[in-house]
């Protein structure tokens, strides 16, 4: 709920329905206008640090350090996502050590 909740605050003409549905119980977790408070660069950021690690978020975060030309920090986020222990997450962070021709044995 809190996943939705942030990024229905960061769409531009969101109508409030999902804060709407949630209620009181969506209020009681999630303050509007906290993503812009934060000070973190990215929604991704946000989502990963104040809502809990998704795929696909944490993912997109490793994109942008990539697409930003930030390979360690990308590598770094990559070891975070790892620490999950899940076979996807492994797997994710073994195609980004590659793509970058990172001799995964030797690390």
């Amino acid at each position: 709920m809190r996943r939705a909740l942030a990024e229905e605050d960061v769409r531009e003409g969101s109508d409030g329905s999902v804060a709407a549905a949630a209620g009181e119980a969506g209020s009681s977790i999630y303050e509007q206008g906290s993503y812009s408070s934060s000070g973190l660069a990215s929604v991704e950021a946000y989502l990963t640090r104040r809502a809990g690690m998704f795929t696909d978020v944490v993912e997109q975060l490793v994109s942008l350090h990539l697409q930003k030309g930030d390979t360690m920090s990308a590598l770094i986020t990559g070891e975070w996502y790892v620490s999950a222990a899940s076979l996807h997450y492994c797997a994710c962070h073994s195609a980004c050590w590659s793509s970058h021709r990172v001799n995964i044995a030797a690390a």
